[in-house]
């Protein structure tokens, strides 16, 4: 599977994967890395697409199932607009809904929020043969209607966009300090109290060492656990084994860190046409 070559808790050679849903876990039992299954994980991210696929139509042999015309109970003829509102981040899609807008004539719009009602209204065993059917029942009124279903698709996405920002900037707000806390109690974990040095002073004019006072290295002196913690895996004096301890833990945080960066970078919102399916009143007996 491309793109995910060198993600923590993916071994490509034996095609294993180790994850968790725990964010302070960076290793199992045997030492080996562990992968955090978060929104941003590649696995994730290939699920939602393939979600994402379905829904919208299509199926795994990617048949297009659109239809676009129908017979149906409505009192008059009525276009049905399916648009796609989404959100990206810098680390890419965020969140998505299909928006559904009504037309009647002479320009009226009603947004539907309930999927079971309009997908009752495109149910394909209600297709008709679309041969002159806008030239029939639309084409007189209707030359400005994907505008007009436009228009009002954005109009309704604005609140549920900004409900998405809010919800998204608290949810990273808290996996922000979760992030934290793990960092602060992995680098108390590694470093412990091993930021003192003994250091034997010389005597001023008599050439005699005094007796080694104990001292700290310079970066027992920061307050901040990353640059605390980034000290000591570049002092040598420090064990080999805690120094790659530490410098793993220094590149895990970074990584975490950098993907909530990239999802609260998020875009304005966008919505897109999908399709159109043209509605005529059902034929009474």
């Amino acid at each position: 599977m491309p793109g995910i070559k060198g993600t923590p808790g993916i071994d490509t050679d034996t095609r294993t994967v180790r994850l968790t849903t725990r964010l302070e876990i960076t290793q199992d039992a045997q030492k080996r890395e562990v992968g955090f299954l978060g929104r941003a994980h590649p696995l994730v991210r290939r699920a939602l697409d393939r979600v994402r696929h379905l829904a919208l139509g299509g199926t795994a042999c990617s048949v297009d199932q659109r239809i676009s015309a129908v017979a149906g109970d409505v009192p008059e003829p009525t276009l049905l607009f399916t648009f796609l509102g989404r959100i990206h981040s810098r680390a890419g899609r965020e969140f998505e809904q299909v928006l559904t807008i009504l037309v009647r004539p002479p320009a009226v719009t009603e947004f539907i929020n309930s999927s079971q009602r309009w997908l009752a209204l495109a149910d394909p065993a209600n297709a008709i043969n679309t041969r002159d059917v806008w030239k029939n029942h639309f084409a007189p009124w209707a030359q400005s209607a994907e505008a007009t279903a436009l228009a009002a698709a954005r109009q309704n996405f604005r609140p549920i966009a900004a409900d998405v920002f809010n919800r998204r900037r608290a949810e990273l707000r808290r996996d922000r300090e979760r992030l934290q806390d793990w960092l602060e109690s992995r680098a108390r974990e590694i470093i412990g109290d091993r930021g003192l040095l003994a250091v034997a002073l010389e005597l001023p004019g008599i050439g005699q060492r005094a007796q080694a006072q104990p001292t700290s290295a310079p970066w027992a002196r920061l307050t901040d656990p990353l640059e605390r913690l980034a000290g000591f895996a570049s002092d040598n004096a420090q064990p080999v084994a805690l120094r790659h301890e530490a410098q793993t833990v220094l590149t895990l945080f970074k990584k975490r860190r950098d993907d909530f960066d990239g999802r609260d970078a998020m875009r304005e919102p966008e919505v897109t046409t999908l399709g159109m399916l043209m509605i005529v009143p059902r034929k009474r007996c």
